[in-house]
This record gives structure tokens, sequence and C-alpha cells, in this order.
């Protein structure tokens, strides 16, 4: 997925404090490196835009030992946002997204900010303050399984320049028809930068059913209990490094799902360092438990070259090994292995 709003100000903070690329966000999480390298319409409006073209190779090895599944794709997403400041203590957002694999043009993301002060207060459709999501990789960590876009109301406090406390109310989608269906979801985060290399965040979300892979859709979105879920991460950005580690996962089980993919969790360990040229070299020892589809461990490298401050090409590699059964094919047969080779072209103004 393509992270530039995951938490407006949330990744804002990140890619401000620790140096990290622009790889690491889209315009879901607009950095203020997009904001300055947007073009003003006036004093009080600026556009911004991103174009990714993306070719993704990846080969399933079946634990039976047949031959390998071999498929490939090109998806091609588009995205283009709107800034306005109207007065100094306000901000409207609106971001439009267009995918070729969904063919569709829709809003990622629409809302509005008022900031007094260490408070701040802002609403419409967004991500909740739930996870981090930190990553160089054209292919985001598999703990994006908890990334959730909803609309709702969140309050925000800062404590100066080290910490910032986020509260987040938002109407979930998950049973949204149902017993529950009145109820309101929350989220709420912590960040905290203990020096200026480190920096560590915890959040929790009431409902993980609500998060964008939508986990109970075989089960209409329905649910006996809400399950929440318990996130941290640790950024150290050092002279010539960044290293970050990351876990999220459910408190409890759901009793929609079968047990072996019940109460999921993943971790992501990550470390960039420089290289000549204008390039980087990044890797990534990620594992999951019973999250259905993804690998039980997969390892990889990327290396990302930034020719211009607009542009970004990455070329990465993973390799994935499957815990029997959490993925299979049409036939039921489970698979062992994953590799998967992706380049991507990123262009931003």
């Amino acid at each position: 997925m393509f992270p530039l709003l995951v938490l407006a100000d949330t990744a804002e903070r990140q890619t401000e404090d620790s140096g990290l690329e622009s790889t690491l966000t889209d315009f879901s999480h607009a950095s203020e490196e997009d904001e300055e390298r947007g073009i003003a319409i006036s004093p009080w409006l600026s556009l911004f835009g991103q174009i990714e073209l993306e070719w993704t190779k990846q080969r399933l090895e079946p634990a039976n030992g047949n031959s390998s599944e071999q498929t490939s794709e090109s998806p091609e997403t588009y995205q283009l946002g709107f800034m306005a400041r109207p007065w100094s203590n306000s901000e409207l957002l609106l971001v439009l997204e267009y995918t070729s694999d969904s063919d569709q043009l829709k809003a990622d993301e629409a809302s509005v900010k008022l900031t007094s002060e260490p408070w701040e207060i802002r609403a419409g459709k967004f991500y909740t303050p739930f996870g981090t999501y930190l990553g160089n990789f054209i292919n985001g960590p598999m703990l994006e399984f908890g990334e959730t876009r909803a609309s709702g109301v969140n309050l925000s406090y800062s404590f100066g320049e080290m910490s910032e406390l986020s509260f987040m109310l938002y109407r979930g989608a998950a049973d949204d028809q149902g017993r529950h269906a009145e109820a309101l979801d929350w989220a709420l985060s912590l960040e905290s930068h203990a020096s200026e290399r480190i920096s560590v965040g915890l959040s929790y979300q009431s409902d993980l059913a609500d998060s964008d892979e939508r986990l109970l859709a075989d089960s209409g979105d329905r649910f006996a209990r809400k399950v929440g879920a318990l996130g941290g991460s640790l950024l150290w950005s050092g002279e010539a490094f960044e290293l970050s580690f990351e876990a999220l996962g459910a408190l409890h089980s759901f009793a929609e799902l079968e047990a072996d993919r019940n109460r999921p969790l993943a971790w992501n360990l990550e470390l960039k360092h420089p290289l000549p040229a204008d390039m980087h070299l990044a890797w990534r020892l990620e594992g999951s438990r019973e999250l259905a589809d993804q690998p039980e461990i997969q390892a990889g490298v990327a290396l990302i070259w930034e020719p211009d401050k607009h542009i970004t090409i990455t070329l990465e590699y993973l390799l994935g090994k499957f815990n029997k059964g959490l993925a299979e094919d049409e036939h039921d047969e489970p698979y062992r292995h994953v590799d998967r080779i992706s380049t991507m072209l990123r262009i931003g103004f």
C-alpha cells in the first residue's frame, strides 16, 4: 500500500525529527517536506501530488513440491492533495487517489484541523492514531493489517517538543449494522522523543476489526465482541543509519476466525544506511503470527536511489516462509515459500 497521510501529524513529526525519507509516507500522512515541494496556488492554498509506477513479480512455492506459481503485476497510483490554510491556526486537507487496481477515483482523506497550542483538534476522514507503520520498502510491512481509516474526531495535546498524546473517537466499519452499530470506537497514541535521535510510540485501538484489512469480511464484519489491539514502535536515528522496530497485535482472539488465525500479530525490523551517489540501502526482517496469507518470517533488501528531491527509484527483493496452513492455493494446498522482486518509480511535487 502507499503510505502520504497514516496520521498527518504523527508522520510529519517522525519525518521531521528522524530524517526518514519520503518513501515512508504517502499523501495520507503529508509531511512538511511534501508541503514544501507542493505548488502554491495562492498565499493560503497549495497542491501537491505523487505518481507511483510499480512492477512486481511474485513466485509461490507449494509445500507438496509441485511447480511454483508465478504472477506479475504493474499497479499505478496517482494522488493529488490540496492544502488550505485560510487562517494561521487552521488547515483543510483533501487527498484524491486513483489506483489502477480498483480503477476508481476516491477521496483518500478529507479533514479540517484547528490548532491552539498545545491543543489540536481534527475532524473528518483520516487514519486513526493506531500504529506508526515505518518502512523503506515498496511493499509495506505485514503489520499494516492494523492500519485504519475512518471518519471521526481526533484531539491531540503536545508536551512541548518531547511528546504528543492523541485520542480519536470514530465510527468503525465493523458491525455497523449489528447490535454494536451505534457504539463509537476509539484509538489512543503517545509519541515521545526521548532524545534527538530516539523516539518511541505506543498506541491502542478498541476494535481491530475496523482496520482496512477487514479481518472479519467473511462474517459480514459482524462480531460477538470487540477485540482491541496494541502497538509499539522504536526509531533510532544515528549519524549514518536509521534503525526502526515496530510490533502490533490483537489483545484477544476473534471468535469468528479459525483457531490458527484468530489472534494476529506482526513485527518489523528495518535498518537503512546511505551509499554514494544519493543512494540508500535498506534491510528488513519481519514476522507474523496467526496472520492469514502472510509469511511467518520474511527478510529482504531494498536499494533506494533519489537522483532528485522529486524522484525516487526503488528496487527490492523479499523472501518469506509460511507457517503451514495459513496460506493456501485454490485447491487448499499450503504454500511453503514466497519470493518477490519489485521496482517502483515515485515522482512527487
